[in-house]
């Protein structure tokens, strides 16, 4: 395993168990464990929970959402954000990842307040809800007087690397108060951009495209929007070390 460094953080995004160990194998810090790869990642399963659990000692935290779309969530979808956190955090989960705003589009103070109060000082990241955020400077100042640890952003972006202005803009605002975290297309031939403009936790997928030879009828009915059936999205261990091999030579 590489050496894990102190000074920065690269946590993978980890959509299966085998992903998640693939990545702890590679020398990833931490992983986001995460389902629902076709909406951008939604609750996984409390058996991946378990399971990576015990096969990897690297930090696991655990995604919250209910479901694709937006994030303004029904009462009853926040009670059942809430009973997977609680069930998230039996199972040992070292972090949570969530989001939520409210109609008018800002963040859900008082949701994000009964998260904290769950989660009862076990690190929780505030995901990328804040790149659709009416008024997303005063978020961050929010989410930092709430207890939230980390924020996770591509700079109000689809792509990272397109929102540097806007993360150097949120990275002041966070004042050293709460860690701004850069995902989002971020790989080895443009992590150092990010470096750069002092940012120290990294947020990748690492991903690549895995075929599948299947029976010709298989190929009749897609069930999901992004893949074919014999496709299937997987960590890929050499775009992990390759971003690691930049990030040591730089931290």
């Amino acid at each position: 395993m590489l050496h894990h460094s102190t000074s920065f953080i690269l946590e993978i995004c980890c959509y299966s168990a085998s992903d998640a160990i693939l990545a702890h194998a590679s020398g990833a810090h931490r992983v986001e464990l995460c389902s629902g790869y076709e909406v951008g990642g939604t609750t996984p399963s409390i058996g991946a929970i378990a399971h990576i659990k015990s096969e990897c000692n690297i930090p696991i935290y655990i995604m919250i959402r209910p479901r694709g779309g937006n994030f303004c969530y029904s009462q009853t979808e926040k009670k059942t954000m809430l009973l997977d956190i609680e069930a998230a955090l039996k199972q040992g989960a070292s972090g949570i990842v969530f989001g939520a705003l409210d109609a008018e589009g800002n963040i859900d103070l008082s949701f994000s307040r009964q998260v904290m109060n769950m989660c009862n000082n076990i690190p929780v990241t505030f995901h990328r809800a804040i790149d659709v955020c009416n008024n997303y400077i005063d978020g961050i100042t929010n989410l930092a007087e709430l207890g939230v640890s980390c924020i996770l952003t591509s700079g109000r972006q689809s792509k990272a690397i397109s929102g540097l202005d806007n993360i150097q803009d949120m990275q002041a605002a966070a004042k050293n108060k709460i860690d701004i975290m850069v995902g989002s297309g971020v790989q080895a031939d443009n992590i150092l951009s990010f470096a750069k403009i002092g940012i120290t936790h990294f947020h990748s997928s690492a991903s690549m495209i895995e075929k599948h030879n299947l029976p010709a009828h298989d190929y009749a009915i897609s069930f999901n929007a992004s893949l074919h059936n014999n496709e299937l999205s997987i960590v890929s261990a050499e775009k992990v070390k390759a971003m690691l091999a930049q990030l040591h030579g730089f931290f």
